[in-house]
């Protein structure tokens, strides 16, 4: 399945469930993410605007893909692809835990996703895509493990719209990350990347000892009205601040 609109899925509303025959090699367009999948490709829009699936099947002798409780991975079940936005056991409020064979959170992976309120990720996580918890508007926690090695990027957008409760839980033995004492952010753990703050708003001050604000990081903000910059940062991407609409002021370093 391939075409050259990465949006090549997006018209298909009203599709309840996806099967993926044994000969399907690859989905979406040439440029998408190559060799996370071992071998296949996948578009980041799959699946991430269709909100009534609930269910993925992938025949069994596929020999890229493959599917377990209607849950989209790849052969080996090392990487989660998708995870349905209409996933038919869901409830109204639930829990979400990863299987310990993941190593990879996929891009977009839980897309849109307004069931979910808690994920744990399993022992094995190393890394998570663009955009993987965007838009989960009920998601309050996500359980980081000791394995998980890279965010991609520092864009706030991966955690963009989840709840306002939310709150990350780190591993004590995580030797890449740090959370604050909040639960609302979440760096590197030199400090020097900031990966996520949720809930910034009204007159904030950048941690001091961080040296790069990344692209579309508080993008859309509409809740900031004042940002200071400590002397630590180096760089402040074009786009960081765009469409913070109450934002007044930012004070750069001298």
């Amino acid at each position: 399945l391939a075409n050259n609109d990465q949006y090549n899925f997006t018209s298909w509303n009203d599709c309840i469930t996806i099967r993926i025959g044994k000969n399907i090699e690859y989905i979406g367009t040439e440029t998408d993410n190559e060799g996370i999948l071992n071998g296949g490709t996948l578009g980041d829009n799959f699946l991430s605007s269709i909100s009534k699936v609930s269910t993925i099947i992938v025949d069994e002798e596929n020999k890229v893909y493959s599917s377990k409780d209607g849950v989209l991975y790849n052969k080996d079940f090392t990487v989660l692809i998708r995870y349905p936005t209409n996933k038919v056991d869901s409830t109204e409020s639930f829990s979400v835990v990863i299987p310990d064979t993941v190593t990879s959170i996929y891009n977009r992976a839980f897309y849109y996703n307004n069931k979910i309120t808690k994920l744990v990720l399993g022992k094995n996580v190393e890394h998570i895509g663009n955009l993987a918890f965007a838009d989960c508007k009920k998601l309050k926690s996500i359980e980081l493990p000791a394995s998980l090695e890279k965010i991609e990027s520092n864009s706030d957008f991966y955690f963009e719209n989840v709840s306002k409760d939310f709150k990350f839980v780190l591993d004590s033995k995580n030797s890449f990350f740090s959370v604050s004492t909040d639960g609302k952010m979440l760096t590197s753990k030199d400090g020097k990347t900031l990966y996520a703050w949720i809930g910034a708003s009204g007159d904030i001050t950048v941690p001091d000892g961080l040296t790069a604000i990344g692209n579309n990081f508080f993008s859309n903000n509409k809740n900031i009205t004042s940002v200071i910059i400590p002397d630590s940062v180096e760089s402040v991407s074009d786009n960081a601040f765009v469409n913070c609409t109450n934002l007044t002021s930012v004070v750069f370093p001298k």
